[in-house]
């Protein structure tokens, strides 16, 4: 009797902690995306880095007392489990071992995180993500309304040049996002009855009523993101994002209404003939407008995957590593112009950090094994088998990976924390819907106990390093930004006594070495007008500065 009330009490304590684990990630959905600080350099991108990884190291110590108050271990892995731990093991061998150098990367930090998350995520009811498509779709209308009040002037813009950018900074990947929800927010709505149902399977009889609440939110939290977001999209007049919303609108409502599939039913041969050429011409003037509507933005990417394909061309086998992409595209570029000549496409070169096509970035970086690994990840993603009441969850699922894979094509999404986090969700719960899993179980309390044992040091060790490593390379953001600010106001020993805190942290970070180059050579340069200083002492101060830029 007495084992049965322990177990009992052993039970809701899990429940609880897995209530908990829900409402913090809930939390995390809505709020990361509009998460910014003044204090940090690259605020919009590195202050919610951090705050995610904050926020993970409290899920790591909760997510470690689910299992430690378990008596009973089970975990269940898919195909896209496996595919995914073999792609992300390339990327840290690829990086550490296969290349000559890596850099600084808050990208890899991320990446990190969200590996931790999906985890986390995997261990929830499929259930729990009903309530986190809710959250994602309510961030989009908060980012989305307070786009239109940037545009009206009552809160500041990110960017100089833009009046509207969200928490973002610039439109791009403000539209990104929100055009990522979009796909959410009329997938909830057209499939609201069929979400409704399936989370009301577990209910008892009498909580029925609870259905038309459900409902409701459902209903009501769709409609609203939809409207913001159809007003504040245009205003960001990116492409992508259009493209992104159109298609992916034109996946859910044949996947809810089967459209095609009845008109063509209706149609003769001849007519279907002429149905599939006017499309095509359709389609055909839709690309010639999309590319004149801003033609020099056009312009620029074409050039851009023009000398991108060269960098390919010269590392095809395993890339040029994570997120060194920005570290050779001047080389290559100006490498270009040294061959060619200055041309037309001088006026369209620019300082390029990304190649504005994932795919094309992606077999950059991690190269044909990278893109092999790839292939797999994707035909396992769409090859899942669900049962007939989650069909409309895998609907909408796909559909939000297709409008971020379209993004995607003409864009930078990896670069963006709160689209990554989207797609972490949705993955990981389309692994949750496959009913094709391995499962690993233990019963055995002895051997279990054991593996708790080992186990609570080692999480204990990797709760005190991550909180460290994240503390110090937010130290270290701080001091950059400080150095910053100093600089642009002239005080130069300042901002170089900043640049020095942050160093032994940032020394492989692109920018920041730019950035305390620029001031040591200010330095240097004032230093030689107010003193007499030899020119060989000039020389080898020089040579110290172009040591440093060249450490990325």
């Amino acid at each position: 009797m007495c084992n049965i009330v322990a177990e009992n009490e052993v039970r809701s304590v899990y429940k609880i902690l897995i209530q908990v684990v829900t409402c913090i990630i809930l939390i995390l959905l809505f709020i990361l995306p509009s998460i910014n600080s003044s204090v940090l350099s690259n605020s919009t991108i590195s202050a919610k880095t951090f705050f995610f990884a904050y926020i993970l190291l409290i899920l790591l110590f909760i997510s470690s007392c689910c299992i430690f108050i378990k008596n009973r271990f089970s975990f269940k892995l898919s195909r896209i489990d496996i595919a995914l731990m073999m792609l992300i093991g390339y990327f840290l061998v690829n990086r550490y071992y296969l290349q000559i150098k890596h850099s600084f990367s808050i990208r890899f930090i991320d990446l990190l995180g969200l590996c931790l998350l999906y985890l986390i995520l995997r261990n929830l009811r499929t259930k729990n993500f009903l309530w986190f498509l809710i959250a994602i779709v309510v961030s989009g209308a908060v980012q989305s309304i307070y786009g239109v009040h940037q545009l009206l002037e009552f809160f500041p813009s990110n960017h100089s040049g833009f009046k509207t950018t969200g928490s973002y900074f610039n439109p791009g990947p403000y539209a990104g996002f929100i055009s990522a929800i979009w796909p959410i927010a009329l997938g909830t709505y057209l499939f609201k009855k069929e979400l409704t149902a399936y989370l009301n399977l577990s209910l008892p009889p009498k909580t029925q009523k609870i259905n038309k609440v459900i409902y409701n939110l459902f209903s009501y939290t769709s409609v609203l993101s939809m409207i913001t977001i159809v007003l504040v999209l245009p205003i960001c007049e990116s492409r992508a994002a259009w493209l992104s919303f159109l298609i992916s609108s034109a996946f859910l409502f044949e996947f809810r209404y089967r459209l095609t599939k009845r008109l063509l039913n209706q149609l003769s041969s001849i007519k279907r003939n002429i149905l599939y050429v006017t499309i095509l011409i359709l389609l055909s003037i839709g690309i010639y407008e999309m590319y004149h509507l801003k033609k020099g933005s056009s312009d620029g990417r074409l050039f851009i995957w023009k000398i991108t394909t060269d960098i390919f061309k010269d590392n095809s086998i395993n890339g040029v590593g994570f997120d060194r992409f920005k570290a050779y595209y001047m080389n290559y570029q100006g490498e270009y112009f040294r061959n060619i000549g200055e041309t037309e496409e001088a006026f369209i070169a620019d300082n390029t950090y990304y190649a504005f096509n994932e795919l094309l970035q992606f077999i950059t970086e991690q190269g044909l094994i990278g893109l092999l690994l790839l292939f797999f990840v994707i035909v396992f993603l769409f090859n899942i088998k669900v049962n007939k009441e989650q069909s409309a969850i895998l609907q909408l699922v796909l559909t939000g990976l297709i409008a971020i894979v379209i993004f995607a094509f003409f864009s930078y999404p990896t670069q963006i924390l709160s689209l990554k986090l989207i797609m972490t969700v949705l993955l990981a719960l389309l692994v949750q819907l496959d009913k094709r899993k391995w499962e690993y179980l233990k019963d055995r309390k002895k051997t279990l106990f054991r593996a708790q044992l080992i186990a609570l040091p080692l999480i204990i060790i990797a709760f005190v390093i991550g909180l460290g490593f994240i503390t110090v390379r937010r130290q270290a953001f701080i001091d950059w930004k400080l150095a910053n600010n100093a600089y642009q106001y002239g005080d130069l020993t300042t901002s170089i006594s900043e640049y020095e805190k942050a160093y032994p942290v940032l020394e492989k970070e692109g920018d920041f070495l730019m950035n305390y180059g620029k001031a040591l050579t200010m330095a240097i340069n004032i230093f030689k007008k107010r003193i007499k200083v030899p020119s060989s002492a000039i020389n080898e101060m020089k040579t110290e500065i172009k040591v440093l830029l060249k450490k990325t």
